[in-house]
């Protein structure tokens, strides 16, 4: 073990010549279960980048909106590379702990209520998930007019029920891949219709748009954070599909850059080009923008994204369901079919009830992100990092966990303060 936390941050420790964990090596003494499934490298990085496109995808021109084009694209780079970061700490503790579950990892290194902060700030946060895609969901019926909200409910209760539903009563990650090859498919198509609408306006003179600026000076800046945590925090999900990833130790590294570099091209092509296109009058939903451009093209895009919803609802209700299975029977694989069928359904069910009622994605993200994402993607990772390199009196690395943790605490109080500020207090002052 000692060898595996001596290892420096970013080089991941690899199985020697004779130990594969294909075979099961890497489920050793002390781990909860024997993973009688694995994803390759290749499923495992489509349904790690399908963990990443949700909803937050649709909100990073209007982060860039709020900071400015030069500003926002500086916050998106520098939480990735946070993120990069937390993910090898969560790489780390895995492979001390043999477990993947917040609490069952913590349950070893700490007290008992570490893990449950730690699984409460994962089901919050996959909450706010699978809230705000019932909104997307609902918001992109173009079908109906304004007026039509009924029709839009019946809609989404039918495909909450009789589609999404039974996606979320599949057994584990590796059912859904293919899921993850329609997202990225459907994202890829998402950001080539934003930098078409962008040319098309360009060359009929209204691009850029006139409002555009690399830094907004004001603190309205703030308003970022949330929703730029949410774009890259993917942590509530990671040790689940390190856990089923096929020779994990080999893998995780490849697996994670190609996530990373993918998430990165597909969210700065189309916060940059979205920004660029409609300035100041760029919604918290970008869809929304292009929705009002009418053309064949845009309504194409908002189907697209009603399905993508479809198909990406399932990898994060997964999450929810191995925390709070987790949280009830403390063990990383619990095996009653009727109660996951059960707590699915719940998902399901309370996300719909939530989301019939919000108008907008930002209600929800900008209190669910700042809270949770601070403290689930940089707070408990350093944490975990901090401890075992405390346990193993390595200086580098508890400085390493340390700092890690106080960008959480910054990233959490910033952004649950802008919150706070955005939705009740500046309502009252108005």
């Amino acid at each position: 073990m000692k060898s595996d936390i001596n290892t420096p941050l970013i080089q991941e420790d690899y199985p020697s010549a004779t130990s594969d964990d294909s075979t099961h090596d890497d489920d050793q003494e002390g781990s909860d279960i024997i993973v009688p499934y694995k994803q390759s490298p290749f499923s495992c990085v489509f349904n790690f980048v399908n963990t990443s496109l949700g909803s937050g995808v649709l909100t990073l021109p209007f982060d860039l909106m709020v900071a400015g084009y030069a500003l926002g694209v500086g916050l998106s780079l520098t939480f990735c590379l946070l993120s990069m970061a937390s993910y090898y700490m969560l790489i780390k503790t895995a492979n001390y702990s043999h477990r993947f579950q917040y609490n069952t990892v913590a349950d070893k290194i700490f007290p008992k209520y570490i893990g449950i902060i730690a699984i409460v700030a994962s089901i919050l946060f996959s909450c706010g998930c699978v809230i705000s895609y019932a909104i997307v969901l609902r918001d992109n019926f173009f079908f109906f007019t304004e007026q039509q909200t009924q029709y839009k409910n019946i809609l989404l209760w039918s495909i909450m029920i009789f589609i999404i539903l039974p996606l979320c009563f599949l057994p584990n990650l590796e059912s859904l891949k293919f899921n993850s090859y329609f997202v990225v498919i459907v994202n890829i198509y998402l950001a080539f219709v934003i930098v078409y609408t962008f040319f098309r306006r360009f060359f009929a003179g209204l691009a850029p748009h006139p409002t555009v600026v690399p830094i907004n000076k004001s603190l309205s800046f703030l308003q970022a954070f949330p929703l730029t945590t949410q774009a890259f925090n993917s942590q509530y999900n990671f040790l689940n599909l390190y856990r089923e990833l096929h020779s994990r130790k080999k893998n995780a590294p490849k697996v994670i850059t190609w996530t990373l570099l993918i998430i990165t091209t597909l969210y700065m092509t189309m916060g940059i080009f979205g920004y660029l296109t409609f300035g100041t009058t760029t919604q918290s939903d970008i869809l929304k923008n292009l929705a009002e451009e009418g053309s064949i093209l845009t309504q194409v895009a908002n189907l697209g994204m009603i399905l993508l919803m479809i198909c990406h609802y399932p990898i994060v209700a997964y999450p929810i369901r191995k925390s709070i299975e987790g949280l009830l029977f403390k063990t990383d694989e619990y095996d009653n079919k009727k109660v996951q069928y059960l707590i699915s359904t719940l998902i399901v069910v309370i996300a719909s009830l939530i989301g019939t009622f919000l108008q907008s994605i930002d209600n929800i993200l900008d209190f669910t992100s700042s809270l949770a994402g601070g403290t689930l993607g940089f707070i408990i990772p350093g944490l975990f990092y901090w401890r075992l390199a405390q346990k193993y009196q390595i200086k580098k690395q508890m400085i390493a966990g340390i700092l890690m943790i106080t960008v959480g605490f910054i990233v959490t109080g910033l952004g649950f303060s802008m919150a706070i500020y955005k939705w009740i207090i500046r309502p009252l002052i108005k």
